[in-house]
């Protein structure tokens, strides 16, 4: 009888013992899993962030070649529009050389025939003014209008031949002047056009890094969902474990600061997505590299890169009841490690989806969150 009972204490030993490596296999190989998943995430968010970085600098580089190619247009439109006007201005002078030199051709013809006519009256002119004149006051006055004539008729000729050489020499100056204005059209046309070359080359490298951005957000998407069904898997593990709660009063997980950025909620507004979103924990403000605790004691069965919580430590303290601890800078401790109550088990940081150093706290009962303030309290 009595060896009867050894034999089934025996056993019973085995089966749990069993049972226990069972568990601590799968948790491992979950562990495992976890750790390769996440250690992809990590190289493609440093991939993501290489190509923002670059994308932030191809695109400010198009928005100054556009402000430098919307300048050089404004440049080149105001040249085309003093060359046009120069042009303009070309063609009126030419109109008014030809008009004057028509006038000029035209006067110069009257002024040669009465010169002609003079010319050959000339030997009898005065006799033939004497003869015709009543008297010698009579005489006297054609004589002097002859003169004038002959004098205004001079004048007139030296005016046409100065005013034709003068519209010759503005003609010279404007055609000068658009010769300038062709060259400095042409300079910012090539301006202009080896912006828009460089433009469309930024334009096509931005599109390659879009591409590559989508590419990698496709596959950081289908890299999160296996890390969600693995961290399904970390969970139910954990709870199957079915051990008692450690017991004992949990402790704050920030000592020395209290303050609460954003408490547990079932919505609110996501201050990086700006997306209405559940609050599964609270927030506590702390500073960069500031200490963050274990609640109680417990099993750590996650310690590595989850989802937007960035640098993240899960503790199964027993009873289906189970704390995480997000945005760490720096993880203190592992997978599968037995942690104590008040030990240090990592740092603050801004890891994930963060806008600035703090600890994301949770409480989960059976996987579900619950509120952390029903447990701890500063």
């Amino acid at each position: 009888m009595r060896n009867r009972a050894i034999m089934a204490g025996i056993i019973c030993i085995s089966l749990i013992s069993t049972s226990v490596i069972s568990f601590a296999d799968e948790l491992n190989d979950a562990q495992s899993q976890k750790s390769s998943v996440d250690n992809k995430l990590s190289d493609i968010n440093k991939q993501k962030e290489q190509q923002k970085s670059q994308l932030n600098s191809v695109q400010k580089e198009n928005t100054n070649l556009q402000n430098s190619q919307s300048k050089a247009e404004s440049e080149l439109k105001k040249s085309a529009d003093e060359l046009n006007k120069s042009i303009q201005e070309v063609k009126d002078m030419e109109t008014s050389i030809k008009t004057a030199e028509n006038s000029y051709n035209k006067q110069m013809e009257q002024f040669k025939t009465r010169l002609r006519v003079m010319y050959q009256n000339s030997n009898n002119s005065y006799i033939n003014t004497l003869a015709s004149s009543e008297n010698a006051t009579d005489f006297l006055s054609k004589l002097q209008l002859i003169t004038i004539i002959s004098k205004k008729d001079k004048e007139l000729a030296i005016s046409l031949d100065g005013a034709k050489k003068d519209l010759d020499y503005k003609k010279k100056l404007k055609e000068d002047e658009k010769v300038k204005l062709q060259a400095e059209a042409d300079a910012k046309k090539k301006v202009v056009s080896s912006i828009q070359a460089t433009k469309a080359a930024k334009e096509a490298q931005e599109k390659s890094i879009n591409d590559s951005l989508k590419r990698l957000n496709q596959e950081e998407d289908n890299l999160l969902l296996k890390s969600k069904e693995i961290t399904n898997l970390i969970n139910t593990i954990s709870i199957r474990r079915k051990g008692a709660y450690v017991n004992g009063q949990m402790q704050w997980p920030a000592p020395g600061y209290s303050l609460i950025t954003s408490p547990f909620s079932n919505g609110r507004v996501h201050p990086v997505l700006g997306i209405t979103r559940a609050h599964t924990g609270i927030d506590i403000g702390a500073a960069m590299s500031s200490g963050i605790v274990a609640v109680n004691k417990g099993t750590v069965i996650l310690a590595g890169w989850q989802d937007g919580y960035g640098n993240t430590i899960i503790i199964d303290h027993g009873g289906n009841i189970s704390t995480l601890y997000g945005h760490s800078s720096r993880l203190l401790v592992s997978a599968g490690q037995e942690v104590e109550a008040g030990q240090v088990i990592a740092k603050v940081g801004s890891t994930g989806l963060s806008t600035g150093p703090h600890l994301h706290f949770e409480v989960r009962v059976n996987g579900n969150p619950v509120n952390p303030l029903d447990y701890v309290s500063p």
